[in-house]
């Protein structure tokens, strides 16, 4: 009688490792065998965090910088010149927003989350059959409202003087409007099932009025800004001179010609032996800004109606010293 074999310790190891035949492998459905649910994100998940990031961002981007190109464009308005001469940067645009961007900026992401919110508290009430009815009469109401709103809007666009004294609010008038002209089928949609079921107007509604709608809000935001941009521009440079340049540092010019610089406040003499590097100076100035290797200067005594903007390009035969802004000119 043949005596039963004993199996060797190293095939069992092999065994468990998989290593032997098909038959002795674990199966999929083995506790040893199960997949783990536990692992690093995948590069799907990552991507579809990075398509939700990327566009609040690009717009905030865009924003600031066409705020700052604003701001600067209504400052330098102001004193008589022109943003292409200063020679800013893209970054320069949205770096000189910041201070003032941050106000409007509060008040947009505000609104969007107060948005957002109402629009959770809305799904979640139009479960309820109880809440049918109002919600049907609120969309009505929002879409009759939108109606009236976007009309008004649209005037506002094609009359330039309307609602001129409120030139920041007067986008929102179209933007509410179009929201709430949007927003009321889709409530509708929602609450009936017999719209639900109607395959044509919910698809073509919720394909493209969504994509238009923030089109419209966008551009409306940007309109907004700009107007702000420009009462901020335009107010800071006001109080600048209304504050005799006080907060710009004082300027004195040494030059090696003489650069006949005539305006009032600014005083020139001629110092220095012959043979001096600079024989001529200047003082009475105010630096403006130092940009695109040039020094735009104000008199210390500027006057918006009569005064104008020096501009001098760097170069080696000038010498600039810079005093505190509440030295004495």
């Amino acid at each position: 009688m043949d005596r039963p074999t004993k199996a060797l310790p190293h095939a069992q190891a092999v065994s468990r490792r998989g290593g032997g035949p098909p038959g002795d492998r674990p199966t999929s459905g083995a506790p040893n065998a199960a997949p783990s649910t536990v692992g690093p994100p995948s590069a799907a998940k990552a991507f579809e965090w990075a398509a939700a990031l990327v566009p609040p961002v690009t717009l905030l981007t865009a924003l600031t910088f066409w705020f700052g190109y604003q701001v600067v464009q209504t400052r330098a308005g102001y004193f008589g010149l022109d943003p292409s001469v200063l020679g800013y940067t893209t970054s320069d645009y949205v770096l000189r927003s910041v201070s003032a961007v941050v106000a409007p900026m509060l008040y947009l992401l505000v609104a969007a989350f107060l948005l957002v919110s109402t629009h959770a508290g809305v799904r979640r009430v139009v479960r309820y059959p109880e809440w049918a009815r109002s919600a049907r009469l609120a969309s009505l109401v929002g879409i009759v409202v939108g109606a009236v709103l976007t009309v008004a809007g649209l005037w506002v666009v094609w009359h330039k003087g309307a609602l001129d004294e409120f030139k920041v609010e007067r986008p929102w008038v179209l933007a509410t409007g179009v929201i709430l002209l949007g927003y009321g089928p889709w409530l509708l949609m929602e609450i009936d099932p017999e719209h639900r079921s109607n395959r044509v107007v919910p698809d073509v509604w919720r394909r493209h009025s969504s994509l238009l709608v923030v089109f419209v809000v966008v551009v409306c935001t940007f309109w907004s800004f700009s107007a702000y941009a420009a009462k901020i521009g335009g107010a800071e440079s006001r109080d600048l001179v209304d504050r005799k340049l006080t907060d710009l540092p004082l300027v004195i010019v040494y030059s090696a010609k003489d650069l006949d610089l005539r305006a009032d406040g600014v005083e020139s003499a001629q110092i220095g032996k012959p043979d001096a590097a600079y024989r001529w100076r200047y003082s009475g100035l105010r630096l403006l800004v130092f940009s695109n290797d040039k020094y735009f200067l104000l008199p210390a005594q500027w006057d918006h109606r009569t005064d104008v903007a020096i501009v001098l390009e760097d170069a080696e035969t000038l010498r600039v010293e810079y005093q505190r802004k509440d030295a004495k000119p």
